[in-house]
């Protein structure tokens, strides 16, 4: 299993890689890097942590909840989903974690809504 996961994290836009002065090694990616869905529609998303335990999972609409809404997953804080607003244009989603160390970074995922 640990092959597979590293393997998929590879392939990933790797945001940091121990920076920040957190945990030697620890990496983590934001999923979709990128994405397009229809105006209403819904894009999941995902925070990937390896090598680093993380203890908790943000989400936050750039300019509010009139471009959209973000809610966890139930269970896994490492999913979300984001539902689009009803107006076409282009959205920013702030998603991070914080590690049991109590260190914190986080990405951006741009989502197009058509």
């Amino acid at each position: 299993m640990r092959r597979i996961v590293i393997g998929f994290i590879v392939g990933l836009v790797v945001l940091s890689s121990g920076c920040g002065g957190y945990q030697s090694g620890t990496s983590f990616a934001v999923l979709p890097h990128n994405a397009t869905t229809t105006v209403g529609g819904t894009v999941k998303l995902t925070v990937i942590v390896a090598n680093g335990d993380a203890v908790s999972y943000s989400y936050e609409v750039v300019g509010g909840s009139g471009n959209g809404t973000v809610t966890p997953v139930f269970n896994d804080h490492s999913r979300a989903v984001y539902q689009a607003p009803q107006v076409a244009g282009t959205y920013t989603i702030h998603a991070g974690f914080t590690l049991f160390t109590g260190e914190a970074d986080s990405g951006d995922i741009s989502i197009t809504v058509q």
